[in-house]
């Protein structure tokens, strides 16, 4: 019987220049779902996604992927990985026809009608060389060729760097419109998470190297409460309430996170100084802003001495 676990990860570490790009990550991701991994710059997305294709020396752990260890992986398994790195750049002296060429000598199952289909929102001249097309015609030619290999597992590293908001749409347009992005297991890392609520089955938020949450996206978004209200004993509140994830000020009012467990109350606030208190929506961005910050206090206001 076929597991429903296409890559785990266990206790895996990774140190360089004396900071752990990777500090303990352990997780399971299930096959045939979207898996989208989060953070910011720094937080060691591409470190793990090459850890997954071997490409990257570790300390200690284990990776594998469709039952083989990564850094063994056989032909016949690298044969069903899609990967673009986050520099995704075609070579330069090749012409997009050179390119189908190679792909289709390199893959039995390799489909022109699904390059075809990817490419549909952009005009592909095959005598141009990849180094005349934009960076956004690139990654959707890049996209297409992967894809046209029809693999088990695609795997996206921070596919929206360097683009304008037209080619990232183009981007999520050719993965969400493609037939075989629903029959695939998807690894996507980005900062950017304006567009994961659209395709994401699964969210990993890593933040200095550690998994801080995981979940679906609504799941995501429950994990946190956000309180706005105004005061002028902001210090007292923070050293009477515990968990605090963030704290944020727009013009008077305090914005105030939590995680979703703390047992805070409307009333509780205001009886430690908060004035119009009421809870506000959260969305998926605010809330990995927030599980991705230490609790920390206003600077800027205690600095001044504003809202003792």
């Amino acid at each position: 019987m076929m597991s429903d676990v296409l890559i785990e990860v266990l206790h895996l570490v990774k140190t360089s220049k004396n900071r752990r790009i990777l500090d303990d990550i352990s997780m399971s991701l299930e096959r045939n779902m979207v898996h989208c991994i989060v953070g910011e710059n720094g937080a060691g997305k591409s470190t793990l996604f090459n850890a997954l294709i071997g490409l990257e020396d570790i300390d200690s752990g284990l990776c594998k992927v469709m039952g083989h260890n990564s850094y063994a992986l056989p032909v016949k398994v690298r044969a069903k990985i899609g990967y673009i790195s986050a520099d995704h750049a075609l070579p330069n002296h090749l012409t997009i026809k050179q390119l189908i060429d190679f792909q289709m000598a390199s893959f039995n199952h390799w489909s022109r009608d699904v390059f075809d289909q990817i490419t549909s929102g952009i005009s592909v001249d095959l005598a141009q060389k990849s180094a005349q097309l934009s960076r956004g015609e690139n990654l959707i030619v890049y996209l297409a060729l992967i894809l046209a290999q029809r693999p088990q597992l695609l795997i996206l590293d921070e596919p929206t760097n360097g683009l304008d908001v037209h080619s990232q749409q183009l981007l999520f347009d050719a993965l969400l419109m493609n037939d075989h992005f629903e029959n695939s297991t998807v690894l996507i890392s980005t900062h950017q998470v304006s567009e994961i609520e659209r395709f994401a089955d699964n969210v990993v938020v890593l933040h200095q190297g550690k998994l801080v949450s995981s979940g679906t996206p609504q799941a995501i978004i429950n994990s946190v409460k956000i309180w706005r209200f105004t005061t002028q004993n902001l210090a007292k509140i923070t050293q009477a309430i515990a968990p605090v994830l963030a704290i944020q000020q727009i013009d008077e009012s305090i914005y105030l996170t939590t995680p979703a467990s703390a047992c805070i109350t409307k009333e509780q606030l205001t009886e430690l100084g908060a004035v119009d208190v009421e809870r506000v929506p959260s969305n998926l961005s605010k809330a990995i802003s927030a599980l991705t910050q230490k609790a920390h206090s206003l600077l800027s206001l205690h600095k001044e001495g504003k809202h003792e």
